[in-house]
């Protein structure tokens, strides 16, 4: 009895731990934010985010401090904070990195993260760790994405012509090792053809060209892993659907300022999500 009593008097600890923190760096970056808005902020999107017995609203900004990007996001007891920049490497390309952290109520995450271009040679790197789903500290982290534990994730593209590109990709998410191979060509459209594993063999398909009113990229998966992805872009709509088996789908259009996404998944039931953005940007580069 005296180590059970232990035991949850120590997570009971943790709990006002964690909750402390949270509201305490939450508080401050918030603060700072809006001391530095509108006169050195890039953006902020307002949210409401709302799922079966759970509405939150969501805040997201970004700040240029030096050479790096500051970034924050929150919702109902979770925060989240990152920090990026990037190596210029003139006409051989550019890398760019970052580091990323949550901490909520429910847990916590981080992640780091490489991506950019040497020439030919395309490349996206992600090692993170999350001790909760992920959903329980970005609600942005649904589907694929609302894991728990380690996740590293290895993309790789190789331009072999200005029509040909290879491509491959590599990863363990909590607890499947995946990867894709894929080749794609490009004329007058873009064809992609590839071959995948994710709990056993499936096959890819992909199509990108201009399809009135607009510009489409059609993708499928289909074997043991089953995901259908297409976005339709046109001067005032961006339009995504995205649809897998075991049954999970959801839909995104965004104009303007504005940006709606509704859905439904197995780990979240039927969701909403509206936000809007302030654009702060342009003048401050011009001002600075």
């Amino acid at each position: 009895m005296p180590n059970a009593e232990r035991r949850t008097r120590n997570a009971g600890m943790s709990y006002d731990v964690r909750r402390t923190a949270c509201r305490g760096i939450l508080r401050i970056a918030c603060s700072l934010l809006l001391l530095a808005t509108p006169a050195f902020a890039q953006s902020f999107t307002f949210g409401l985010y709302g799922r079966s017995g759970y509405l939150t609203p969501t805040l997201e900004g970004t700040l240029p401090v030096g050479d790096f990007s500051l970034g924050l996001r929150t919702q109902w007891a979770a925060i989240g904070l990152s920090a990026e920049s990037a190596v210029e490497l003139g006409p051989m390309g550019r890398i760019g990195y970052g580091l990323r952290g949550s901490l909520g109520i429910a847990g916590w995450a981080v992640e780091g993260f490489a991506r950019g271009a040497l020439g030919p040679v395309g490349l996206d790197a992600t090692l993170g760790y999350a001790s909760v789903r992920r959903q329980n500290l970005w609600v942005g982290d649904y589907g694929e994405a609302n894991l728990s534990g380690l996740n590293v994730r290895l993309f790789g593209r190789y331009r072999l012509s200005g029509r040909e590109t290879l491509g491959l990709t590599v990863g363990y998410a909590n607890p499947f090792l995946y990867g894709e191979a894929s080749y794609a060509t490009r004329a007058d459209t873009t064809w992609t053809l590839g071959l995948g594993y994710r709990g056993g063999p499936y096959g890819l398909v992909g199509w990108r060209g201009e399809l009135d009113p607009g510009l489409l990229d059609f993708t499928v998966r289909a074997g043991f892993y089953n995901r259908l992805e297409a976005v339709l872009s046109t001067e005032e709509l961006k339009t995504r659907l995205t649809v897998s088996y075991p049954w999970a789908a959801s839909l995104g259009v965004e104009g303007g300022s504005w940006r709606a996404d509704a859905g439904y998944g197995v780990d979240t039931g039927i969701f909403g999500w509206l936000r809007y953005t302030l654009e702060f940007g342009e003048e401050n580069d011009a001002e600075h």
